[in-house]
């Protein structure tokens, strides 16, 4: 079959010439042209059926870049999500990590200040104490010394005590009273713990072992055998664990050393002056029993000791057992310089220095061991 372009059907159609007058219609119009009229039908048809496939193209190209875009679009919500939840959970485990160290800083923060809180509370009680017994000291270095160590002393523990003068335990003693509540009795209770505390200290440095228990023990003996109550006695127990508290302020080479200079000897023989400042843990009501013990148990009874030369009833009834107590554990105690003596050969042995000891205190240990 003929195909006949466009071209060629406007020929036949209106004529090649174009200056040519339209002719009138007439049997020979293409409408009258079976052949001409489906030409024109099919071509018609085919560029209608080429739009439509073009049309449908388009719109399959428009649905296939849209499906992408929006695949593309969902690909990139879903790793945009992604990454926000991951990120919304590494900032969550940061804020809980920051909370959490910040919490813990904060309670060391707390836990820090109320140590230094109570820290300077206890420190500025020490102090006060500390104060109070340089004082004492001051008040002794100043007093002639047939009466240094005595006037100074608070009149509950003064001199005209009974105990502190003569040692008669059947009498007033002049002490303080035993505690009476529970606060006075826990008060009571951590200074004897705070005396065993020290008293290891001091048989530490000294190199004497259980010397402050063993001291501690005799001079409680003695005084319930003399007749003093319990807490008089504990009283007693406290003071002789810590006796030798200045040694903790002695040059340790010195102990067990022969052939000390006389620099040497003075520095061991001022432990009784440093003692008096390491008693600032010594309740008010207690620190003039304390100051004796500490101060005056190198004291003897004819005034040959030190540091003040007291004699006889001058020197505080503790002090005296304190002196006896000493060196009768020193007399049945192993010590590198001597022999060691039986119970019996070490009374024996104290009862011939009466210008030392107290003889009636003498007597009593014996009684007791």
């Amino acid at each position: 079959m003929k195909v006949i372009n466009t071209q060629e059907a406007q020929d036949i159609a209106w004529g090649t010439d174009i200056n040519a007058p339209v002719a009138a219609r007439d049997e020979s119009y293409p409408s009258n042209n079976p052949v001409l009229h489906n030409t024109l039908q099919l071509q018609l048809e085919m560029e209608k059926a080429r739009q439509e496939a073009e049309e449908r193209n388009r719109q399959e190209q428009e649905k296939i870049r849209k499906e992408l875009a929006e695949t593309q679009q969902d690909a990139f919500d879903r790793a945009f999500r992604q990454a926000s939840e991951a990120t919304g959970e590494t900032t969550r485990v940061f804020l809980l990590v920051a909370i959490v160290i910040g919490a813990v800083l904060f309670i060391v923060f707390v836990v820090v200040i109320i140590n230094l809180v109570v820290n300077m509370k206890s420190a500025k009680t020490q102090h006060e104490k500390f104060v109070e017994t340089l004082k004492v000291v001051s008040q002794l270095s100043r007093l002639p010394p047939v009466a240094s160590g005595i006037e100074a002393l608070p009149p509950s523990y003064g001199t005209e005590s009974p105990l502190r003068m003569i040692g008669n335990a059947s009498v007033s003693t002049g002490l303080p009273p035993a505690p009476e509540t529970a606060a006075d009795q826990a008060e009571f209770d951590e200074l004897t713990r705070k005396c065993r505390e020290i008293g290891l200290e001091i048989d530490q440095a000294t190199g004497r072992k259980n010397n402050a228990k063993n001291v501690a023990e005799m001079v409680f003996k003695i005084s319930q055998e003399m007749g003093l109550g319990h807490f008089e006695s504990m009283l007693f127990f406290n003071v002789a664990q810590v006796y030798d508290v200045g040694f903790l302020e002695v040059n340790k080479s010195l102990f067990g050393k022969d052939n000390l200079t006389e620099d040497e000897i003075f520095e061991i023989r001022n432990h009784v002056k440093q003692g008096l400042a390491q008693l600032s843990f010594v309740p008010e009501k207690y620190m003039s029993i304390f100051a004796d013990g500490v101060l005056m148990h190198h004291e003897n009874m004819d005034g040959s000791g030190y540091p003040e030369g007291l004699s006889e009833n001058r020197i505080p009834y503790i002090a005296r057992v304190l002196r006896i107590a000493e060196s009768y554990i020193a007399l049945i105690s192993r010590r590198n310089y001597r022999e060691i003596y039986d119970k019996e050969s070490a009374v024996e042995e104290l009862r011939k220095k009466p210008g030392l000891y107290d003889s009636d205190i003498v007597t009593v240990l014996e009684t007791i061991i």
